[in-house]
């Protein structure tokens, strides 16, 4: 590792966090010059730990709370949402400049403590000691060596059966392989989604696979696989939903659409859904998602609601689907009023790109080399999302991370 390296980067953190700290954090060019407004900015942390922390219960890998870092944390945006969740939490910052200002704007006492590390790794934490480790839009601004020192150091100071996200750029993206440059027009936006038979009982915390009728209702053709890993990918997906209308689970399944869609054409694609694992009586939604642009909902597109009873585990059996007829013209189903953002991950990241005045370097760490980091220490990546933390011009990933195979 090369030493000067590091001292450069500490030292370029530390001017950020005395000059103008919440654009370091968050580079939006409109606030640039002090002009983030505090309330706006720490409410955009609770809203991403928010949603990070619904996203892992989803995906049944949640910590039972214990002890939180957040790697790299700025004036605390995220570690003070973090203690909702965690107790305690620690921020820890290179910059001694942005934790004067975390610990100032601190109002959880002692259970959210901010410290320096000036080191490149996590020496002053001993192993085994945090339920859950944090690290967002902050390796990536570091050379592939010291970012992947550093998630080495979060293996070592993550409990066993804890779990470590972070966020690291993969590559350049170029334009043409943006959301933006895929994203349909507006009106594209419109799906008609049937079912053969309704999945009428699941076990609590079950999988079942289901085939629905995709009918592209618009007037545009659908690709099938455009040339990125996510963006731009059209995909079947849900979310159940309680009785109320409330999200009981958000962005469960995928349903990946093999062939193009012309205008006016269905297509039979198969999902595999989740029950919720808590019995009750709830609301399978079906709709559509343009990866890293939005879901089709959201642009006024129909969505399929199915009532599905899910009983305990020991009792009910999944009604299985038949096979689907010739396709037909259906009339739309209603419009539901029930509103979904974009897809998680690219929602949470979505930040402006920094301007070319800001000294914000972005060296990549290939997505392949990352995981046979993480493998190598013993950890596996649980799950992996394409998100935007480093703005359009690049292909990042946020990896959530658990011990052992």
């Amino acid at each position: 590792m090369d030493f000067s390296l590091f001292k450069n980067l500490a030292r370029e953190w530390e001017d950020h966090g005395a000059a103008d700290p919440f654009f370091g954090v968050l580079s939006d060019p409109a606030k640039r010059g002090g002009k983030w407004d505090a309330d706006a900015f720490f409410a955009s942390g609770q809203s991403h730990v928010r949603n990070l922390m619904a996203s892992l219960a989803d995906s049944g890998i949640l910590p039972a709370g214990g002890a939180c870092l957040d790697f790299g944390c700025g004036v605390g945006r995220l570690t003070q949402p973090f203690c909702e969740y965690f107790d305690p939490v620690t921020g820890v910052d290179v910059a001694t400049s942005m934790i004067r200002r975390a610990r100032r704007f601190n109002a959880h006492g002692s259970r959210c403590r901010f410290v320096v590390n000036r080191s490149p790794d996590l020496r002053q934490f001993s192993d085994a000691t945090f339920d859950l480790v944090h690290s967002c839009i902050v390796l990536q601004h570091m050379p592939p060596d010291i970012a992947l020192g550093y998630v080495r150091e979060f293996f070592r100071i993550a409990k066993p059966a804890g779990v470590v996200v972070f966020q690291v750029p993969d590559s350049l993206r170029s334009a043409e392989m943006s959301a933006a440059a895929l994203a349909l027009p507006d009106a594209a936006f419109r799906a008609e989604i049937t079912l053969a038979a309704p999945l009428a009982v699941l076990r609590a915390g079950e999988h079942a696979e289901i085939v629905a009728r995709v009918r592209n209702a618009g007037d545009v053709n659908w690709l099938a696989q455009p040339p990125t890993r996510e963006a731009g990918h059209i995909r079947l997906a849900n979310h159940w939903l309680r009785e109320d209308g409330s999200v009981a689970v958000r962005d469960d399944g995928r349903g990946i659409l093999t062939e193009r869609v012309a205008a006016g054409e269905s297509i039979d694609v198969p999902i595999v859904v989740r029950a919720p694992t808590e019995p009750g009586v709830y609301v399978l939604e079906l709709d559509l998602v343009q990866e890293l642009v939005s879901w089709f909902a959201d642009k006024g597109s129909s969505t399929l609601k199915v009532p599905v009873r899910v009983e305990s585990s020991s009792v009910a059996i999944a009604t299985p689907a038949r096979p689907l007829p010739a396709p037909a013209p259906r009339p739309s189903v209603s419009v539901l009023t029930q509103r979904h953002d974009d897809s998680f991950f690219a929602r949470l990241f979505r930040r402006p790109a920094p301007t070319a005045k800001a000294t914000f370097p972005m060296p990549v760490i290939p997505r392949a080399d990352v995981e046979q980091a993480v493998e190598s220490h013993g950890w596996r990546v649980a799950r992996t999302f394409e998100d935007e933390a480093c703005g359009p011009g690049w292909n990042s990933f946020t990896y959530v991370c658990v011990k052992g195979a």
